[in-house]
């Protein structure tokens, strides 16, 4: 069976040209949230001058 997309009544189905772009786009975001992921562990794994969450005096 060929693969259908399900229609839609409020906007055409993307072109060839609008897939291309919503998939470099996709790929983009994807690397953007893991850099940023990657950001946020090596800030908690190794923060700045030894500084952790127990080290903060009350």
């Amino acid at each position: 069976m060929a693969k259908q997309r399900e229609q839609s009544l409020l906007f055409d189905t993307p072109g060839p040209k609008a897939l291309k772009k919503i998939r470099i786009a996709n790929i983009i975001a994807g690397c953007i949230f893991v850099i940023c992921i990657i950001a946020i562990l090596v800030r908690l794994s190794n923060p700045p001058e030894g500084e952790n969450q127990l080290s903060w005096t009350l």
